[in-house]
């Protein structure tokens, strides 16, 4: 119901009407924007600005202005002047430039303004949200205008093939040296396109009314007829029937790969954690599932899609007991797994096998005493998650250390060369504290005691002391290093985190555990003799090149005491990498299993909700899978580990589910991908570094926000391009760590979408007490619903004791609400900073299947990567038989004008539009929020936890749709002057059959304003003239206009009022078309 939108309508009625022609669902800044011309080439937008007001504020260094202008986004460079501006969303041709020239504009000036600046946002030492003030010193004493232009375009991004920008215009112009403060009340905007080719967007019922709202110039193709949407009869979320044909698969994400060409439908998945030697034998095969009668001339070995060399030993042609396999793995150490995966397969072509190099001593090769070696230590017991730069770089540690500090770092040097001259010591850092003076931070380096860096640096940036030492320092085993922060800069603080040493030192040829791995380098004939061996089984590999690794055969082994040695020749050319090591160190690689292939790249697939999950979770999600089918929609569930072993080689990587859905939202039968309901815990803390235990069922993927690094699941459903944030399908997560966790949560969810209580119009508004702005957000969201609502406050301010406060929330929770809506201060896992609710409130409700969706308008409540405990919106989720069916909550740090903007966009789509699918109802409101100008954190962080398809318990209030068309077109139907338009109407009343209703049919045309009256047909008046007042009834496509139009702008639209009286004051359900004349319409 659109309860809001023609409040006033008999003052303002005009202007509202070019409101619906500028920007639909208007709000707020979107209602001070309006076109004026537009073709393919180019379209001219307005801008008036509204009355806003200045407060005067005290900032540490003296007195500051803000402007208010409420509803409007502004700018968010921090440290820069805070600004109003207003933005709107574009489609736009997919290449060429886009320019912006401002023809018109009309400002006034003031003077002697201080404009206040963005603050930072933050974390306090107890990991509370604040705020930091913070002012641009180059901005702040600058004499240019700022912003310096009135109008900008954003770069393009993709909405669901839709190609889009954002233009923002800023009204606001402020001078610091003189502290002038222009502002322009009427602000007019050329956009020009250098490729006139809009291309019409592919019809998508998921996403075409969330574009035609969001998007001020949206143009389809009129495809509609082979695609349709429906609601199942018992209320399931949007269902969508494919046409013929498929999408084709372009792999847009260059790190993003399949191996599904590589590795055949069947193969032996096997994972090492340690570099070595490796050995298969008959008898580990065919106890992991390995066929019998296996050709072993076919056996194949990869590793990240490169075919390594093997040694088969076999009797036979034939695999046979006895035999065995034999090949050189790597290891893998990067942030999400220690365990690289090696495949064997076979059937195929002969594989790739190991050659033999002769190692036979002759005598004249020169013999080395020592080789040299690099030795990296690094621990990970601490992170910085703030750190510039991170998550790309690396953000773990292995100390933080606050001057005055001496810490003492053991570590082996194995079997160093004392009398070669110089050794490199390198010790890496991060600066942490910034304060003056420069340089701010001074560490001192000893390695056993001895002096051997002294160094003074500046800054937050990575730092890497590096030192030379004499190796006469070293100790053939445990040595120390002792890093000192005297903390003598100057500065208040000295913080820095250390990270990791480096040693590069001669060693000499020495087995440790009966291995050796050691590179040399030369020209020409070398003899190499390793000393150290227990035993006389011993082997030795060059594996210079790690795929076509060769066996040096002819070694010469002999007692070198109590142990043995190994001598060796070899012809150098440069450097050559060897591995030696007796029999005794051959590995088994770990979990040899027969993989058999889910064929997920097939583009036979096709599916409408996808569940992606651990495989000992699928079968409890069940239950819901086959409630989804018999909703009408394409299923598919997946489990984690396909998507690692078929997109990215078997390794752990999120960027694997990122790939699968790609590949399926490319290549998988159209309609692509609605719904991705991500099943199972998350943890940043991705090799468990802390020791928390906390399972990393589907991982999080982790970006740079304000607060740092930052879980998202908005990157999984990003398909075009690695900066593109529009979502393109729409995703929600569910924590569980246990099977049984998932079957209480999917018993959740089916128990609630079947459940036959009816839908309680009751909304619980929440407010924390610091700003009086939290408790107005809550009564301006108030406007969106019926009277008939039932709406519980509790603010924080009207509570004596803040436990009162706790209990009151929930008993309304208890009493069954549609919506928890709360605005204010939290953190992870609570509201306010005095624990007006937190997680540990959760097991107190006791509302069983009256579940709530919870609207968590703070910071962090949605931080689901904590690696010790569920954030507060997973708690809601996850309590079983209780709590919230659904929460949309951030992963990160917002502004209060943020929330300010996306607050209401949610409960106009739910109130207004009834749109009560989750997630399609979370994403429009996302989109809609960043189309008016909120910051790309805002779309990357707020997070759906819950099904995406889930359909919330509101009653069908909204279950009309009134639908105008021009030439069968939603709209802007483009067209050349006396061309033939027709304007049909048609419409579904659903459960609202037969309510009484005003009906409103106008055309705001070049020459007045026109109503369709029932009995006269078309008339020109300047006062609304009803359609007539008339009970809703389902009626098929009419037409209501057939003729050609002159050069002009016409909107034509189709309003009802359930509400009846003659007047237009009010409106419950409405369409638009618009329809633009112009000779400059391109064939």
């Amino acid at each position: 119901m659109i309860k809001t939108i023609l409040r006033y309508t008999t003052v303002l009625w005009l202007p509202v009407i070019v409101v619906m022609w500028s920007s639909g669902l208007a709000r707020a800044g979107q209602q001070d924007v309006r076109i004026l011309s537009m073709n393919d080439r180019e379209m001219t937008l307005e801008l008036t600005l509204p009355q806003f007001e200045m407060e005067t504020l005290q900032g540490p260094d003296g007195r500051y202005q803000k402007i208010l202008l409420r509803g409007w986004a502004k700018t968010s460079g921090v440290g820069y002047p805070e600004l109003p501006v207003n933005a709107v969303l574009l489609q736009v041709p997919e290449e060429g430039a886009i320019n912006v020239q401002v023809l018109e504009g009309v400002y006034e000036t003031m003077q002697d303004c201080q404009i206040y600046p963005v603050p930072r946002l933050g974390l306090s030492e107890k990991g509370e949200p604040i705020t930091e003030f913070v002012k641009d010193a180059d901005v702040y004493s600058s004499s240019i205008f700022y912003p310096e232009e009135p109008a900008a375009i954003g770069s393009r991004s993709v909405l669901r093939g839709t190609s889009v920008a954002r233009l923002k215009i800023y009204p606001f112009q402020w001078n610091a040296m003189t502290k002038e403060l222009r502002y322009y009340k009427k602000i007019r905007i050329m956009i020009r396109f250098e490729n006139s080719s809009i291309q019409s967007s592919i019809i998508d019922t998921a996403f075409e009314k969330l574009k035609k709202w969001a998007i001020i110039n949206y143009k389809k193709e009129p495809q509609e007829a082979n695609r349709q949407s429906f609601h199942h009869k018992d209320g399931g979320p949007l269902a969508i029937v494919p046409p013929q044909g498929r999408r084709t698969f372009v792999n847009r994400q260059s790190s993003i790969v399949n191996i599904q060409s590589l590795i055949p439908p069947q193969a032996m998945r096997m994972e090492v954690r340690e570099e070595g030697i490796y050995r298969l034998t008959y008898e580990d095969l065919i106890g992991a599932g390995l066929p019998t009668g296996i050709d072993a001339r076919t056996f194949q070995l990869f590793n990240l899609g490169n075919e390594a060399a093997i040694k088969v030993v076999s009797a036979g042609s034939y695999f046979s007991p006895g035999d065995y396999v034999e090949f050189h793995a790597q290891a893998v150490d990067n942030q999400y797994t220690g365990a690289n995966v090696y495949w064997l397969y076979w059937g195929k072509e002969s594989g790739k096998r190991m050659g033999e190099v002769d190692g036979t001593v002759t005598g004249s090769g020169i013999r080395l005493d020592s080789f040299a070696d690099t030795i990296h230590v690094e621990e990970n017991h601490t992170l910085w998650e703030g750190m510039p730069g991170a998550p790309e770089e690396d953000y773990w540690f292995w100390e933080k250390l606050t001057a005055p500090k001496s810490s003492d770092y053991a570590f082996d040097i194995p079997s160093p060369d004392t009398t070669t001259a110089e050794a490199t010591v390198k010790v890496c850092f991060r600066g942490r504290s910034t304060a003056t003076p420069h340089p701010n931070h001074h560490t001192l380096i000893y390695l056993n005691d001895t002096s051997i860096g002294d160094a003074f640096w500046d800054g937050d940036i990575a730092y890497v002391q590096e030192m030379t030492a004499s190796p006469g320092l070293f100790v053939d085993g445990s040595n120390t290093l002792t890093i000192d922060c005297p903390g003598d800069t100057g500065a208040v603080v000295d913080i820095v985190y250390f990270n990791w040493i480096e040693v590069k030192y001669a060693r000499y040829f020495e087995a440790m555990d009966d291995q050796l791995k050691f590179t040399i380098t030369g020209d020409g004939s070398l003899e190499i003799e390793v000393q150290g061996l227990s035993g006389h089984g011993i082997r030795l590999f060059d594996i210079t090149d790690p795929n076509e690794v060769k066996e040096v055969v002819n070694i010469s082994i002999e007692p070198d005491g109590p142990s043995y040695k190994a001598i060796f020749e070899d012809q150098i050319a440069g450097a050559k990498t060897y591995y030696l090591l007796t029999d005794s160190r051959i590995r088994q690689p770990e979990n040899p299993t027969l993989w058999q292939s889910a064929n997920l790249e097939s583009p036979a697939n096709g599916a409408d909700w996808i569940v992606i999950t651990a495989r000992d979770f699928m079968a409890s999600v069940e239950p819901l899978r086959l409630l989804r089918e018999d909703q009408g929609l394409r299923v598919k569930v997946v489990s984690i580990e396909n998507l690692y072993n078929e997109f990215n080689y078997g390794l752990i990587d999120p960027k694997a589910v990122k790939g699968f859905l790609q590949c399926a939202y490319e290549n998988w039968e159209r309609p692509a991908p609605v719904y991705v309901f991500l099943i199972g815990d998350a943890n940043m803390d991705y090799r468990d570094y802390f020791g928390s235990g906390k399972l990393n069922v589907v991982p999080p993927h982790l970006c740079h926000t304000s607060l740092g690094v930052t879980p998202t699941d908005n990157w999984y459903v990003c398909m075009d391009g690695p900066d593109d944030v529009l979502p393109d399908m729409f995703i929600g997560r569910m924590p569980a760590s246990s099977a049984e966790m998932v079957a209480a949560g999917i018993n959740k969810i089916t128990g609630f979408e079947n459940s036959t209580w009816p839908a309680l119009e009751k909304v619980l508004l929440t407010a924390d007490n610091n700003e009086m702005a939290f408790e107005e957000l809550n009564e301006d969201l108030v406007t969106y619903l019926l009277p008939e609502f039932d709406v519980n406050r509790v603010y924080l301010r009207l509570y004596p004791n803040v436990e009162d406060a706790t209990q009151d929330i929930i008993s309304s929770i208890d009493q069954g609400m549609i919506v928890t809506n709360y605005v204010g201060h939290g953190s992870v896992t609570n509201w306010t900073g005095e624990y007006m609710f937190n997680s540990g409130d959760v097991p107190a409700l006791t509302n069983s299947d009256r579940l709530t969706f919870v609207i968590a308008m703070t910071c962090l409540n949605g931080y689901f990567s904590q690696p010790f405990h569920y954030c507060l919106a997973e708690e809601f989720v996850a309590a079983e038989g209780k709590g919230a069916i659904g929460a949309f909550a951030s992963s990160g740090l917002g502004y209060v004008w943020e929330q300010e903007i996306l607050d209401p966009e949610l409960f106009s789509r739910l109130f207004d539009q009834g749109n009560s699918i989750m997630g399609s109802l979370t994403t429009e409101a996302k989109i809609a929020a960043y189309a008016q100008g909120v910051t790309e954190d805002i779309v990357k962080t707020f997070t759906l936890f819950g099904d995406p398809a889930t359909r919330l318990k509101v009653n069908d209030h909204n279950d009309v749709s009134p639908e105008i068309k021009a030439n069968d077109q939603n709209g802007p139907l483009l067209v050349v002057p006396d061309q033939f338009v027709e304007i049909t109407i048609s419409l579904f009343p659903g459960n609202m059959s037969g309510v009484v209703c005003d009906w409103w049919i106008g055309a705001s045309t070049p020459f007045g304003t026109y109503w369709f009256d029932l009995f006269r047909g078309w008339i020109v008046s300047n006062v609304p003239v009803s359609t007539g007042v008339i009970g809703l009834f389902e009626l098929p496509e009419t037409s209501l206009l057939d003729m050609n139009l002159p050069q002009g702008i016409y909107t034509f639209y189709f309003l009802l009022d359930n509400e009846p009286n003659g007047v237009l004051d009010d409106i419950s359900w409405y369409d638009y078309v618009n329809v633009i004349c112009s000779n400059e319409v391109p064939e």
